[in-house]
């Protein structure tokens, strides 16, 4: 009995010591009601009103009126109409233009309001539901970003419905809660925010990635004060922020950061206002959690005339001091060594030309695409495609999100090069990872190299990118040199500028030895 007692005293010690180490309150500094004991966030910080305004703003073409959502991808800031148009448009980021336009084909615009990413696909939400409130036929157009990079995008389908809508009865324009025009996409799910246009609020529901027919479950509702119209996240640092605007339009973001898990507002909550009035504030994305890309259609209505543009945010006093004290782990560095043959010189590589010299400035060769897939089958793509400059010397550094922990193939792929991939899985334990397919043969999968002088070299002349150096590779060459073709074409295997005999060459010698691409 006295053991018992003993135990029974000590556990209740350990547990009282435990108690007295977490204490639960606000842990951000630059709250009202910071609490520097605290050592748990409660998500009671309370902050004073503030107003941030754009650091820049970009007239958007007439044919971006309606832009809804935003993402930031592939050096890029990609947009979308909300009606009709059937086009995602890319944008330079340095002035809003539109620098490509690829249509999404065999599939209809009824609304769409949100466009959202992982590493491996797009999300097109067609879930505009502000009509009347009763829509059957919500959805999430899921696109694969490979074959949205080759122009031929592949789109999959996810249908929804809401757990907690029962009545289907029109509502009238503008009067329900089930409208949607923000999502964000985590590594197994995506999650809604809701536009409710009669409680001001916002829900957030969980739903599936998988294509197919699912109920988006009601996980818990959140008083915004306005409506939610666009959502971006930076999850590897617990970072959402979503955009709005009044009923008086005024424009406004929530920045909701140190969360638990999936819980979006157990954390910080700040509400800050736009210095644009009067703009119907749409989409907004980052790609670093500092620097925000936000935009606003076109709004025309007297006395008011507001042209659509794109504005840039940065909002390193806000979330500065978070990002880097939080904690988290960091991103990794994945160092590349590799040649390309048809650029190889038997030293270094030469640097791809156009018709006006250089395509690329400085020490940079070429471009490649770099993956990383999942070391078991069916070996899908865990991370990227992440568009990597290749430097003369083979030096290629790639970041890669801290996430991606794991074991993973690393693939080379290259405009006229044979896809490539690791010898192994390399492990992205660390913060520093290194892989150098030039050593040896046994560098990458089923020896699939070429030497050159001790110098181990990736296989060009896929012109076709089907996998294979053959007749099919060797007509789009010999078509071009015929006509004296030149610049950075695909059909130039060696890169210099000029398609003639030496790249038919390169794809002859490589075609009579049946190269393709080897993969597990």
């Amino acid at each position: 009995m006295k053991n018992l007692y003993a135990i029974f005293l000590f556990v209740f010690v350990f547990n009282l010591n435990q108690a007295e180490a977490q204490v639960y309150g606000c842990t951000d500094p630059l709250a009202n009601n910071y609490n520097s004991s605290a050592t748990n966030n409660n998500g009671s910080c309370t902050y004073n009103s503030t107003s941030v305004s754009p650091t820049a703003s970009f007239n958007l073409g007439a044919a971006l009126d309606e832009t809804s959502g935003l993402i930031r991808w592939n050096n890029q800031v990609w947009t979308h109409n909300d009606s009709q148009d059937l086009n995602l448009y890319a944008l330079d980021t340095l002035n809003g233009s539109i620098v490509q336009t690829q249509p999404l084909s065999g599939v209809v615009n009824t609304d769409w309001e949100e466009i959202s990413q992982d590493d491996d696909y797009i999300y097109m939400g067609d879930f505009g539901n502000n009509g009347n409130g009763n829509r059957t036929d919500l959805k999430i157009l899921k696109i694969s970003k490979s074959s949205f990079l080759a122009g031929s995008p592949v789109i999959e389908t996810i249908n929804f419905s809401y757990s907690n809508q029962v009545n289907f009865n029109p509502t009238g324009g503008n009067n329900t809660n089930f409208d949607c025009e923000a999502f964000i996409v985590s590594a197994d799910s995506i999650f809604l925010f809701t536009k409710q246009w009669v409680s001001n609020q916002t829900s957030v529901y969980s739903l599936t990635k998988t294509p197919g027919t699912h109920v988006a479950n009601l996980k818990t509702t959140y008083n915004v004060q306005g409506l939610v119209t666009g959502a971006t996240s930076f999850l590897q640092e617990n970072l959402v922020v979503l955009s709005g605007y009044s009923s008086s339009l005024q424009p406004f973001i929530y920045l909701l950061y140190d969360y638990n898990g999936t819980n979006y507002f157990s954390g910080n909550k700040r509400k800050i206002t736009l210095s644009l009035p009067f703009h119907q504030v749409e989409g907004i994305a980052t790609n670093n959690g500092l620097k925000y890309y936000i935009s606003n259609e076109a709004f025309n209505q007297f006395p008011f005339n507001v042209s659509q543009k794109m504005h840039t945010l940065n909002l390193s006093a806000y979330l500065q001091n978070y990002l880097t004290t939080n904690n988290l782990p960091a991103d990794h560095t994945l160092n590349l060594t590799l040649f390309l043959e048809g650029l190889y010189n038997g030293i270094s590589m030469n640097k791809a030309q156009s018709s006006a010299g250089d395509q690329f400035s400085g020490t940079i060769a070429d471009q490649i695409t770099v993956e990383l897939h999942h070391a078991t089958a069916p070996y899908s793509m865990a991370g990227g495609p992440y568009t990597v400059n290749l430097n003369t010397d083979g030096s290629a550094p790639v970041t890669i999100p801290a996430a991606l922990n794991g074991s993973y193939y690393v693939v080379v792929k290259h405009r006229n090069s044979i896809e490539t991939w690791s010898a192994n899985p390399v492990s992205f334990s660390g913060s520093s990872v290194a892989y150098n397919f030039s050593t040896g043969y046994s560098q990458a999968y089923g020896s699939n190299l070429n030497e050159s002088g001790g110098v181990y070299i990736i296989y060009g002349g896929d012109v076709t990118q089907d996998g294979s150096v053959d007749t099919s590779d060797m007509t789009p060459v010999d078509n071009d040199a015929a006509d004296y073709a030149g610049g950075y074409l695909v059909t130039d295997v060696n890169g210099d500028g000029t398609i003639d005999t030496s790249d038919m060459t390169i794809v002859d010698n490589n075609g009579a030895a049946y190269v393709s691409s080897v993969t597990p």
